[in-house]
């Protein structure tokens, strides 16, 4: 219940962000997630995001802005397309943190510049940059914000989020496709509604708030710190988990036991000269009982 209870936090404050500036729920309730239930993500996130960006949508579908909606739509299709062959192609670990310092420079920059011209040229580039960020850090709302940054907030806000739920519906189905979504997430995601429907209501006061004056330093700051976010996070898993021998999840103590992938085949699969015995070994259910045990069984 206590590890619910913190998440379900962590859920109010991300509906709050995101219902006041468009973005920002991913960079609260995700992380949260990841440490204390690992499982869950990434279906439970989808599930509450889902009813998330459709109220948004609802709430304030006078201000959408239709024709930027469709040229962000294409963006992003393009943009996953490029995203998935940067993923296939750049080195683990780098693209991530160049996307990371992209973002933050841009955000950045746009402290020092008073003004940003929204067209049809940047809507489509938001959309692009949307979805390659998305595809490879799982932050695509970053760059929408950062091209609508100057609008209204209702515009801002209701152009995001009906944005989001064009790709936010085919993901869940995906993952009913694939088999990934068992009952433990739909039954977390029902005991975290409350938080999320309580975060969009309360965002409403905060939204007023904002759109007076703070919406846009609120917008940059929070990019930023998404910028800052990908990189930090990119440059551990790349310094750490990518250099790793074995598997990331091994316990320390098995690692004496099993022997690195770098070093080729197993000693017990060698020969007595050291040669690797291919297509020679004897499969494991029917290793004679009276076989000595190993050297590596008796470590510790």
């Amino acid at each position: 219940m206590a590890v619910v209870a913190i998440i379900s936090l962590a859920v109010v404050i991300g509906a709050v962000i995101q219902g006041s500036i468009g973005f920002g729920y991913a960079l609260v309730a995700v992380p949260t997630m990841v440490l204390l239930l690992p499982w869950a993500v990434p279906v439970t996130p989808l599930f509450l995001a889902l009813p998330m960006t459709l109220l948004m949508s609802v709430r304030e579908w006078r201000s959408i802005d239709l024709s930027g909606f469709a040229l962000i739509t294409a963006g992003r299709l393009l943009g996953t397309v490029a995203g998935v062959v940067l993923l296939v192609l750049a080195p683990k670990g780098y693209l991530s943190i160049v996307t990371g310092l992209l973002i933050l420079t841009v955000a950045l920059g746009s402290f020092l510049k008073p003004t940003f011209e929204v067209n049809k040229r940047t809507r489509l580039a938001g959309g692009v940059s949307s979805g390659v960020v998305g595809t490879v850090a799982a932050l695509g709302g970053t760059p929408l914000a950062l091209v609508y940054q100057d609008r209204s907030g209702a515009e801002l806000r209701s152009t995001l989020a009906i944005s989001f739920v064009v790709g936010i519906a085919m993901s869940p189905v995906g993952l009913v496709l694939a088999g990934q979504v068992e009952e433990q997430h739909v039954v977390l995601a029902l005991e975290l509604l409350p938080g999320l429907l309580v975060g969009l209501w309360a965002s409403q006061w905060v939204a007023k708030r904002l759109d007076e004056r703070w919406l846009r330093p609120t917008v940059l700051m929070l990019a930023a710190a998404a910028g800052v976010v990908i990189h930090r996070d990119r440059r551990r898993v790349s310094r750490h988990r990518h250099r790793q021998s074995y598997p990331p999840l091994l316990p320390p103590t098995l690692r004496r036991v099993v022997p690195s992938p770098s070093q080729g085949a197993p000693h017990h699969l060698r020969s007595s000269s050291r040669q690797p015995l291919e297509d020679k070994g004897v499969p494991l259910a029917r290793v004679s009982p009276a076989c000595p045990p190993q050297s590596y069984l008796r470590a510790g």
